[in-house]
Formats: C-alpha cells, structure tokens, sequence
C-alpha cells in the first residue's frame, strides 16, 4: 500500500493500480484476509482519484465484509472512512456522512480519539463542500475537541484551514 500511496501521490495512477491488483493477488493466494482486506480497502481511496467508482465501491464491499468477518474493528471503521471519503468523490454526501458516523461509532468503541477527529474534519468538508458552514463548524469543533491536545499535527493543522474556511 505504501509503493501504491507514493504511486498516487504522483498521479501515476495505473502504476498505483498495477501495484494494488498485485497485492490482491498475493494476498488470495497466500489466502491472508487481513492483508486483502486491508489492501482493498486502500484500493477505494485510488478509484475515488480515478472516478472508478464502481471498482472502488465493489472493493469496499469486499474489505467490510473481510473485516465483519474477521472482528478487526479498528480496520473495519478505517474501511467505512474510506467509504465515506469514496461516496464524497460521487457526490453522494448524505451517504457519505453516514459511513463516517458509522466509522466513528466503531472508532469510539475502540477508543480512537484521534482517528475520530480526523474523521470529524472530513465530515466538516463534507458539509463546508454544501454551503452548510454552521454544520461544517460544529464537526470541526468536535475534531478539535477529541485530537490531542497540545499536539500541532497534520490532522489540527488541517482541521484548523478547515475552520477558517468557514469563515
């Protein structure tokens, strides 16, 4: 996932795409569902770049059910942020936001503060992308509240632009 990211990064996205079928393949025949499961569902943020939605739903798909299978909670909530990250490519944001509330819920579980925030800022954006700047603030807000404090990441420091945006 890491060659195929850098891949991504770069635009060169049928690389990206040769490397993550690749990975697939491995992962089936050395019959290790995390690995696909994990794979796959990183294979949805690439289609949401290349508008293959349809692929990228299909492996979506494929990863929760890995994942409901398996019990890893964590990676299923990571699955569903990206669903919500792919439906937002399509346009579709009511679904979107509701993937990543579905997330969050598996995230608060878990007791992952810091990847709620970071979802939180995404439903921000969601709702900024709208119009809808009081929504979008209170999400951020909540993203602020729960990333850790006195700690300048990437995730405040984003969250923070996003704020401003809203002004």
């Amino acid at each position: 996932n890491s060659i195929a990211n850098i891949y991504i990064s770069m635009g060169e996205f049928s690389q990206a795409d040769d490397v993550l079928s690749r990975a697939i393949r491995l992962a089936r025949d050395i019959s290790d569902s995390l690995a696909l499961g994990s794979t796959l569902q990183f294979s949805s943020f690439l289609y949401s770049r290349t508008a293959d939605f349809r692929k990228g739903l299909s492996n979506n798909d494929s990863a929760i059910a890995i994942f409901n299978k398996s019990g890893h909670m964590i990676r299923l909530a990571n699955t569903y942020a990206s669903r919500g990250t792919l439906l937002s490519s399509m346009g579709e944001n009511k679904l979107s936001i509701q993937a990543q509330l579905y997330a969050d819920s598996l995230y608060k579980e878990e007791i992952q503060e810091e990847q709620r925030g970071i979802l939180f800022n995404n439903i921000g954006t969601v709702y900024t992308s709208q119009g809808d700047y009081n929504t979008a603030l209170k999400y951020l807000q909540k993203s602020l509240a729960v990333l850790p404090k006195g700690v300048i990441s990437e995730s405040y420091l984003l969250t923070q632009g996003n704020v401003a945006e809203c002004y």
